[in-house]
């Protein structure tokens, strides 16, 4: 029973006699190759039609794979007609909500940044009226302090003059005004640094409220990460060409093992002018090798 809403995708692979025989007959051809002794002409004739048996063995198995494989191909055609145009769609959709994301934290950012801003200027403005407030505090009560350490000292000259005339008695009220003076003062001067220290204290303890942060959203957030391209106005060749130069003029060896990194060989240039350049290959580290393969002749009987 279908449910409902389903879609169906059938396929059918028919593997036909001659294509069962095919790979019957290359399953043989190992314990048949094991199996040659070559001392001779005739074993190396034989041996060289079986060479011919196998590649046409082989030839036949990969146009039947191929045949087999065409229902296949087909059914991912028609699976991917069905489901590739819904990850577009995805896609797509994924792309317009993480730039609407992106948009929106890039705006909050800059709102939090302006906050910021406003918040730092508004305590830096507490700060110096602070600041000032205390100075003047301190300013006031020294002024304080000094006028009274000045009738401290005229205290203390009355005191002494009184003693030198013989008052005792006067000389000890002088004396006593004179203490009391210094008390004062000293009272004056530790009360003004009290409270100037309170209001800076004060004003360094009050700080504004900081806003939210900024791009802060449950399960998403902005990856930002580095990575290389070519500068401008240059080709590869001229980025390979400048990785040479630095690297046979620089003696930072590990900035040469990181640049040698980036330079690889290849091969497949390498081997086709090794090819037609033979002995006369000419490339620093590598070398030409002459490599020698069996290969089957058409004899001049055949037609």
């Amino acid at each position: 029973m279908t449910t409902p809403g389903t879609t169906n995708l059938h396929m059918n692979v028919a593997v036909a006699p001659e294509h069962t025989a095919l790979m019957q007959a290359a399953r043989g051809t190992l314990s048949v190759a094991e199996s040659f002794d070559i001392d001779g002409p005739e074993m190396a004739l034989m041996a060289s039609s079986e060479l011919k048996h196998i590649a046409e063995t082989r030839s036949k198995l990969v146009a039947a794979q191929k045949y087999l494989l065409e229902p296949v191909a087909e059914m991912e055609k028609r699976v991917k007609s069905l489901i590739q145009p819904c990850i577009a769609t995805l896609d797509s959709s994924d792309k317009v909500i993480r730039s609407k994301l992106d948009a929106y934290i890039a705006k909050e950012q800059e709102r939090v940044a302006l906050e910021n801003k406003a918040r730092e200027d508004e305590d830096r403005k507490r700060r110096q009226k602070a600041e000032e407030e205390a100075a003047a505090s301190r300013a006031r009560a020294e002024a304080q302090a000094a006028e009274l350490r000045k009738q401290a000292e005229r205290a203390q000259e009355q005191a002494r003059a009184a003693a030198e005339a013989g008052n005792a008695k006067a000389a000890a009220a002088e004396a006593a005004k004179a203490a009391a003076a210094l008390e004062r003062a000293e009272n004056v001067a530790q009360n003004g640094e009290r409270v100037a220290s309170e209001k800076e204290l004060s004003t360094a303890a009050t700080v504004a409220a900081k806003p939210d942060a900024a791009g802060k959203i449950a399960g998403y957030s902005i990856a930002k990460s580095w990575t290389a391209q070519l500068a401008p106005d240059k080709s590869e060749e001229d980025a390979v060409r400048a990785i040479v130069h630095a690297i046979a003029t620089t003696d930072d060896n590990p900035r040469t093992d990181a640049l040698l990194a980036l330079l690889k060989i290849d091969w497949t240039s390498a081997k086709k002018l090794a090819k037609a350049l033979e002995k006369h290959f000419q490339v620093p580290g590598l070398v030409a090798v002459q490599e020698s393969k069996g290969k089957r002749t058409r004899s001049k009987g055949a037609e």
